[in-house]
């Protein structure tokens, strides 16, 4: 289990193979399966756990920025 800890940036995260568990600190836990996707926001404090080794995609932005042809 890996512990997670934004500072000033948004991450997004789109799994592309496998099983994974993410619990925001006080909140119930999520588990994201290839096709799944999520976004950890400035501040999020929680826990990531690997089920099957994942392949995903991150990508970040700070505090601030506007995005750009993203529908979420």
């Amino acid at each position: 289990m890996n512990h997670s800890i934004k500072g000033e940036t948004w991450e997004f995260c789109l799994i592309l193979s496998s099983v994974a568990e993410v619990t925001e600190q006080g909140q119930p836990t999520l588990t994201y399966r290839a096709g799944g996707c999520f976004i950890m926001k400035p501040g999020y404090i929680g826990t990531w756990r690997t089920i099957e080794t994942v392949r995903k995609v991150l990508g970040g932005a700070p505090v601030g920025r506007g995005t750009s042809g993203c529908a979420i």
